[in-house]
């Protein structure tokens, strides 16, 4: 029998691959929603404007909703560039560093290893 992606018999594989894994490891305890927000941030900003040259400058709301609206392309190449700054940045993908997550969770480890 062959099991294509969206069947209903590999989805209630794939749940019971998750609830073996919360079994064995445990639940997950935090989670990380990523939204950037493309009308506030001054870089999308930039991406939607004309300018060649990045100034920060405080904008009236309606003119940021205006830029990002006009512009779709720009919020999606600030989306892009923000999921490439959390990625090597704060996970530390493909980096000589171990990333921010990998410092933090060090640290819960050898915290929790202290504390039993």
């Amino acid at each position: 029998m062959v099991m294509c992606l969206g069947q209903s018999l590999r989805k209630k594989y794939m749940r019971n691959e998750i609830w073996s894994s919360i079994s064995y490891f445990g639940a997950p305890s935090w989670f990380i929603t990523f939204s950037p927000a493309d009308n506030m941030h001054p870089i999308s900003l930039y991406f939607a404007d004309t300018q060649e040259t990045f100034s920060p400058e405080l904008r009236p709301e309606n003119e940021r909703y205006r830029l990002i609206a006009e512009n779709p392309v720009a919020g999606a190449r600030f989306f892009h560039f923000m999921v490439e700054m959390f990625i090597k940045h704060v996970l530390g993908v493909n980096q000589d560093h171990p990333g921010y997550m990998a410092r933090l969770l060090h640290t819960m480890l050898l915290w929790n290893s202290k504390e039993d």
